[in-house]
């Protein structure tokens, strides 16, 4: 029997990931309610998002910017000193950074016949 302890710490990365998953889609779920509440229909909100698509864009850009920044100047650092001179630790993180990156990409990339009037 698995006991579920109310510290974060001990909680496996599974149930991070789940709960975290749930409370983005409850989350988004809420806002696109509202959102089509404001505009009066799901077609009138469809519209004004579609015309508000590169302005998305621009704010997703800066927030990835300022995620970066954030990790970079703040963050890695703190992680570079606490994994010391463990080279293989080290390479992780790089590989990790580059997934990052490329899943950011491959998002982007996949939004973009969206943004260009297509599906």
């Amino acid at each position: 029997m698995v006991k579920l302890s109310l510290h974060p710490k001990r909680w496996s990365s599974f149930l991070v990931a789940f709960v975290a998953l749930v409370g983005m889609v409850v989350v988004s779920g809420i806002i696109a309610t509202i959102g089509i509440r404001i505009a009066g229909s799901l077609p009138a909100f469809q519209s004004a998002w579609r015309e508000a698509g590169w302005w998305l864009l621009v704010w997703r850009a800066v927030l990835y910017a300022a995620i970066a920044a954030v990790w970079w100047y703040y963050s890695k650092p703190r992680v570079l000193q606490r994994i010391g001179n463990n080279p293989e630790a080290a390479h992780r993180l790089r590989r990790l950074e580059r997934s990052v990156l490329l899943l950011l990409l491959l998002l982007e990339v996949l939004n973009l016949p969206r943004w260009l009037g297509g599906a």
